[in-house]
Formats: C-alpha cells, sequence, structure tokens
C-alpha cells in the first residue's frame, strides 16, 4: 500500500496512525452496504441510494462522478477518533470492493480540517484522480492519499 500526505498532515499526525477498532454503527452500516456499479462508475451502495439524483452527464470523468458520491463526513458520526475511523473505512471499503474488481482498484482521499473530517474513494483509472498531484497545495486541510 502506498500512503501519501500533506505537510498539514504529517505535522498533525506524524507518520503512525492506524484504522480504529471499531465504527460507530451507523457508520459500519453504510461500509457494510457493499458497492453498487452504474454507468461505468463504482459507488457505495448506500451513499448512492441516499436520494442524490446526480448522474453521470453532470461530471467530465467517471472518478468525478465516484467522489461526488463516495464521500462520507465522518464527523456527522461522531467526534471520537475520526482518523482511526477513516482508515476502518478505507480498509473495510477496500476489501469489498477488491472482491469484484481487484485487490488494486481502489483509492482512497481523507481530509481533516478543523470543521472535520471528509472519507473519498474511487477506482483507479488510467489518466484520471480526483485530487491534486502535489498534496502539499493543500493549505487549509491535512490531507492523507491511499493507494494499493
Amino acid at each position: 500500500m502506498k500512503i501519501r500526505t500533506n505537510k498539514i498532515f504529517d505535522e498533525r499526525f506524524g507518520k503512525v496512525f492506524q484504522k480504529s477498532g471499531t465504527l460507530p454503527a451507523a457508520l459500519l452500516s453504510i461500509v457494510d452496504s457493499g458497492f453498487v456499479s452504474e454507468d461505468g462508475a463504482w459507488f457505495v451502495a448506500w451513499l448512492r441510494g441516499r436520494g442524490s439524483n446526480a448522474n453521470k452527464a453532470s461530471f467530465s470523468t467517471p472518478t468525478e462522478f465516484e467522489c461526488f458520491i463516495n464521500h462520507l463526513h465522518l464527523d456527522d458520526f461522531g467526534e471520537q477518533n475520526l482518523l482511526g475511523n477513516a482508515l476502518y473505512c478505507d480498509a473495510a471499503l477496500r476489501q469489498r470492493l477488491a472482491g469484484q474488481l481487484g485487490k488494486d482498484a481502489m483509492r482512497s482521499i481523507i481530509s481533516l480540517d478543523e470543521t472535520g473530517c471528509v472519507f473519498r474513494c474511487h477506482v483507479i483509472r488510467a489518466g484520471e484522480r480526483w485530487n491534486a498531484d502535489d498534496l502539499d497545495s493543500y493549505k487549509e486541510e491535512a490531507v492523507l492519499v491511499i493507494d494499493p
């Protein structure tokens, strides 16, 4: 697994971090919903089914579409251990998607600032990415990107 961070992340969290042991029940049910495929994109089933009318035509790439749908504001599920919960989501969702697309399929992007923590994920596609190449270009938030 390849992990990249920006300077803000390194200053706040260092290089030692780990996923939490358990997730809040509501967050666990989202992760356990697995993935669904639609129009060449892969979505966390619970997130896709929550009523968004977004469609492929609104986005220039499947990666953008996935990142719009596949995002969780982890602080909505409690204020404790936000980074640990994000890492748990990464591990659990990566395992579920691997069963459908293989173990090298998913990129996770975790960002943290004063207001909370956002987890996003998308399928890795040649020539597409959601985050900036230079993670240090993010000046307001700590950013962690996890690739296979």
